[in-house]
């Protein structure tokens, strides 16, 4: 019974006391029947004895004795339920037995043997002496025959038994029924628990009108309330502190590229003046001086890539500056001439415009990861970027807030493909955090034809309002595997 549902568990448990309950009805039945037809027999033979008894002594006083025994046969009244025989000395039936009136016996349709054998009583057999003037001339044998009143019985106990069945076929279609009805909030609330699951926290129950289920639809209600006020707060706070790590990576940035920058500019200069004067003096001093001159324009040089270096990471130069496609464009550029072997397509809509800082940064970090992983890992031929605006749409937007745009983002290889088993380095995995943390959504799957595809979806600021604050989850879900 474990696979059945609980509807089915109910009615099957129902079905087996109904089923318990007639077979018990029956048993009770047929001991009550057995009893009643073994008094009516009894009853009927003791009534034909009397009656036997007093046929005997009628003739007794005015028959012949040559004539008694031919003559009994007339003169017996034959009840129910009983065979009557005329024996003389020698055991000798005189007579065929005495039957009932053919149209009594054929009155109802006879019952069948396993429930004659059931019923049926053990043979009784009495013995009336027939004797005249003390002689005794032969016997009336009286022998119970119940099979017409089993036949009776039969009727009744098939009449009841439909009833019963019936009776129980009605409860059990009225049980399935009520069942259905009450437990039919069961369904709503489980949708309901799917529609969480997804991510849609508006999602609330209509009034429930089972008693037993209100409390849980309330609650359930509750649940979902709370669940949504703390996403918002959760969603707020994520992009909150991913501003703030954008706002300090920018001020990082600009204090290496204003303050770090120059010093290492003004050390170049003086490095290189020392180097120049160094060539003016006698002895060995001028040359070891230079020597030390052009190692600390070495050291300056490694200091400054590697400060482009940092400052790249920690944010783009042109962002800000140039547009989304240019800015693209440039990254793409970089991959192109440091992997000639791969053939890279770029499709960015022209008219793109920025999405907003941390949107634009966002979808920058996403994409250079993606195509950085690409080079290394994929061994593809062919990696292709596209951007693509999506129009808002009325599921997305709530509580009276205008629906956002978004930019879709995907980036496609022809390469080996990836193990869905595999965990994402740090680098997918937190850029993904990032994407989900401004509303957004990611997914990265197997191409059909071969490859990987990864899927970012990123809401765009619109009139001064992030989109995170706006964007339904489940809706940019759904939107993201399109």
């Amino acid at each position: 019974m474990h696979h059945l549902s609980l509807r089915g568990r109910v009615l099957a448990l129902f079905s087996l006391i109904m089923l318990a309950a007639i077979v018990g009805a029956v048993l009770l039945l047929i001991s009550n029947a057995r009893e009643a037809v073994r008094a009516e027999t009894a009853a009927s033979q003791e009534l034909a004895k009397k009656l036997a008894i007093a046929a005997v002594g009628a003739l007794a006083r005015t028959g012949r004795p040559d004539t008694i025994l031919s003559d009994l046969p007339v003169q017996l009244q034959h009840p129910r339920h009983v065979r009557i025989a005329i024996l003389n000395l020698r055991n000798e039936p005189t007579t065929k037995a005495l039957l009932e009136p053919a149209e009594e016996a054929d009155a109802v349709t006879p019952a069948p043997a396993w429930f004659d054998a059931l019923i049926r009583p053990p043979v009784e057999i009495t013995r009336v002496p027939i004797a005249l003037d003390g002689a005794t001339m032969g016997y009336v044998v009286i022998a119970t025959e119940p099979s017409d009143e089993i036949a009776e019985v039969w009727q009744d106990f098939r009449a009841l038994l439909f009833l019963m069945g019936a009776a129980s076929l009605i409860l059990g279609l009225a049980v399935y029924w009520a069942l259905g009805r009450s437990l039919r909030p069961l369904a709503t609330i489980a949708h309901g628990l799917e529609q969480l699951q997804s991510g849609n926290y508006g999602v609330r129950l209509p009034e429930i009108a089972v008693p037993d289920l209100a409390r849980t639809g309330r609650r359930f209600n509750d649940l979902a309330a709370t669940l949504e006020a703390t996403i918002r707060e959760k969603e707020a706070l994520s992009q909150q502190l991913v501003t703030v790590q954008d706002t300090e990576r920018k001020n990082i940035a600009l204090e290496l590229h204003d303050e770090f920058g120059p010093c290492l500019f003004g050390i170049k200069v003086d490095a290189t003046f020392i180097e120049s004067e160094a060539g003016k003096l006698d002895g060995e001093t001028g040359p070891a001086l230079a020597e030390r001159a052009r190692a600390i324009l070495e050291i300056v040089d490694h200091m400054q890539q590697s400060n482009r270096a940092l400052l790249s990471r920690l944010r783009p130069m042109a962002l800000g500056h140039v547009g989304m496609p240019q800015l693209l464009e440039d990254l793409v550029k970089g991959f192109r001439m440091r992997n000639a072997d791969v053939q890279w397509r770029l499709r960015v809509p022209d008219d793109l415009e920025s999405c907003g800082e941390t949107a634009d940064l966002t979808i920058y970090r996403m994409v250079q990861e993606c195509l950085t992983n690409a080079a290394r890992h994929a061994d593809a031929s062919e990696i292709d970027v596209t951007l693509q605006t999506v129009p808002p749409s009325a599921a997305n937007g709530r509580n009276g807030v205008a629906p956002m745009d978004a930019v879709r983002v995907l980036v496609a290889d022809n390469g080996r493909g990836f193990d869905p088993a595999t965990e994402f380095g740090f680098g997918l995995s937190g850029m993904g955090q990032r994407v989900k943390a401004l509303g957004g959504a990611f997914s990265i799957r197997p191409r059909p034809e071969g490859g990987t595809v990864v899927s970012i979806l990123v809401p765009v600021e619109r009139e001064g309002r992030a989109a995170a604050t706006t964007a339904d989850p489940a809706e940019l879900k759904g939107r993201a595997h399109d």
